[in-house]
């Protein structure tokens, strides 16, 4: 029996169909790539239709926190404090 898919498994549809699109710094455009911040701009302006801000930083203040990574869903996004920057 068909199923239609949800909005979260489209949006790693699209996530998953971009693999293989070159890395460009800055790059928000499926044609000339995209970094990650751009690739998540991309995807869920042309899936979800939001507008999300252009960078990580700022994207990672949208939305609401999961409070731990089992209530983690498709689509959701996680960041991560890599330089030992903490959250600031």
């Amino acid at each position: 029996e068909p199923t239609v898919p949800t909005l979260r498994e489209r949006v790693v549809q699209a996530g998953l169909a971009a693999i293989g699109t070159p890395y460009s710094w800055g790059g928000d455009d499926a044609a000339e790539g995209f970094d990650c911040s751009g690739l998540v701009l991309f995807v869920y302006r042309e899936i979800a239709g939001l507008e999300l801000p252009r960078t990580a930083r700022q994207q990672r203040t949208q939305g609401d926190t999961v409070p731990n990574k089992q209530q983690l869903k498709p689509g959701d996004l996680v960041f991560f404090a890599t330089r030992g920057r903490g959250t600031t």
